[in-house]
C-alpha cells in the first residue's frame, strides 16, 4: 500500500513539474513532456502491462490538471504499454534506448492526439509542416531531456517495484 503512494506522489510530482516548468522552458512554444519520459521509463523497467496503467492514471492526471479532453489518457496509455511490451527489442546502450522510446512514443502520442482531435472532436487538422515541425521538435526536446531525467526516473522506478505475488496474496486475503 505504501509503495501505491508513494508511486501516486511520484506521478502528481512529475505532474506539478510539467505544469509548472513546462511553459517556461519552451522552445518556439515546443513544450516538453515530462509526465511522458516518466511513463516510458516506468514501462521500461516495469514492462506494457505495468506501463499501460501507469500512462492511464498519468494521462488522466494531465488532462484533470489542464482541463482537457482526456485525449492525454489514452496517448500516454498507449505510448506506456509500447514501451513496456517493446523493451527487450532494441540492442542499444541503457541511455541510447530510453531515448529512442520516448522519441518514438513522442511522434506516436503526437499522432494519436491529431487524429483524436480529428475524429473525436472534428477539429481540423493542421498543416503538414506545423505538424512535422512541432512532432520534430517535441521529440528532439523530449529526447534530450530523456538523457537527463532518466537516471532518476530509473531509480526511483526500480525502488517502487510492485511485487506481483505479494498483491495477489494481499487480494486473497482481502476476499476470505
Amino acid at each position: 500500500m505504501f509503495k501505491r503512494v508513494v508511486i501516486f506522489l511520484f506521478f502528481i510530482s512529475v505532474a506539478a513539474l510539467q505544469t509548472a516548468l513546462s511553459p517556461r522552458i519552451a522552445i518556439f512554444g515546443v513544450k516538453p513532456d515530462f509526465l511522458l519520459i516518466a511513463v516510458v521509463v516506468w514501462a521500461i523497467v516495469h514492462g506494457g502491462l505495468q506501463g499501460g496503467f501507469v500512462g492511464l492514471a498519468a494521462g488522466l492526471l494531465e488532462d484533470i490538471l489542464s482541463a482537457g479532453f482526456y485525449v492525454h489518457a489514452f496517448t500516454k496509455a498507449i505510448a506506456g504499454y509500447l514501451s513496456g511490451a517493446f523493451r527487450g527489442s532494441f540492442s542499444f546502450s541503457k541511455s541510447s534506448t530510453y531515448v529512442v522510446t520516448v522519441v518514438l512514443m513522442t511522434f506516436i502520442s503526437y499522432l494519436f492526439e491529431i487524429i483524436s482531435f480529428y475524429f473525436f472532436f472534428g477539429r481540423q487538422l493542421p498543416g503538414f509542416y506545423s505538424i512535422v515541425s512541432v512532432m520534430f521538435l517535441s521529440a528532439i526536446y523530449n529526447g534530450v531531456l530523456t538523457l537527463v531525467l532518466f537516471p532518476f526516473f530509473e531509480k526511483i522506478s526500480q525502488a517502487l517495484v510492485l511485487d506481483a505475488g505479494a498483491q495477489l496474496r494481499e487480494y486473497k486475503l482481502y476476499r476470505l
